[in-house]
């Protein structure tokens, strides 16, 4: 983790003089109001500039997983849901990335006893995005939405955005068959996915996997540090939660 940390720094250091605006992002309400005491779900959407990429929960061998701060006494922020990472392997140095567009699903919760009217919603966010070189990026995001304590007809079609998100999340399999000897893991891939490509992703920070192989729907492959077999099988248009 100490290498890590100090290669961070210099990728960083080397390039950071040098930083433009590399990502954009935005908080979108699919419902613009909400009662006190209400929850209410919310996408950051999120676009990284062409070539490059930004970093999943468990950013892999190297990298920094995107933060949000948020800031406002009337509202919380609960259980962010992360999009379905892919694989990326640079000279022998795994890392789950993202790239293009991002849509991160929130829980918005209007804290009890919020007076009617509009308030707003405040977050920094910062993203480390990497070409070779990396630079920090640092964002400020707003949105509003109107605290409406009256009864209101609500619909029960889904913004379309919102179920973009919900599409990329990832999934629950049936249970799989799985084997773990130390750090040598076996795990029997659903037969619908048994012949395309598949990784593992590790929920663990720093944790990754290697000496990876696919055989007859069977992924077996090693991690660089003793743990447990939870995080994501990824496909190329999927992935499933390993829990």
């Amino acid at each position: 983790m100490l290498n890590k940390l100090i290669t961070l720094i210099f990728l960083i250091t080397s390039f950071s003089a040098f930083a433009d605006k590399l990502v954009d992002a935005e908080i979108i309400l699919p419902r613009s109001y909400a009662a006190p005491g209400q929850v209410r779900q919310i996408i950051i959407k999120v676009n990284v500039k062409k070539g490059w990429h930004t970093y999943w929960k468990n950013p892999g061998e190297s990298g920094i997983a995107p933060d949000f701060t948020w800031h406002g006494d009337n509202y919380e922020i609960k259980n962010i849901h992360w999009p379905s990472p892919k694989y990326y392997e640079n000279t022998g140095i795994v890392n789950y990335v993202y790239d293009g567009e991002i849509l991160f699903i929130a829980n918005l919760v209007i804290k009890p006893g919020t007076k009617d009217g509009q308030i707003t919603i405040k977050a920094d966010a910062d993203f480390l995005v990497c070409k070779g070189n990396c630079v920090m990026q640092n964002l400020k995001l707003t949105s509003i939405i109107t605290v409406d304590s009256k009864n209101r007809i609500e619909t029960m079609q889904i913004h379309p955005l919102l179920s973009q998100a919900m599409d990329q999340l990832p999934r629950y399999p049936s249970k799989p068959a799985l084997k773990q000897r130390g750090k040598k893991f076996s795990l029997t891939l659903p037969k619908k996915l048994n012949n395309k490509p598949a990784f593992f992703a590790f929920r663990e920070d720093g944790v990754v996997s290697k000496k990876s192989s696919l055989k007859e729907g069977e992924l077996t492959f090693e991690s660089n540090e003793e743990t447990e077999l939870k995080g994501l099988l990824i496909f190329e248009d999927q992935s499933l939660i390993i829990d």
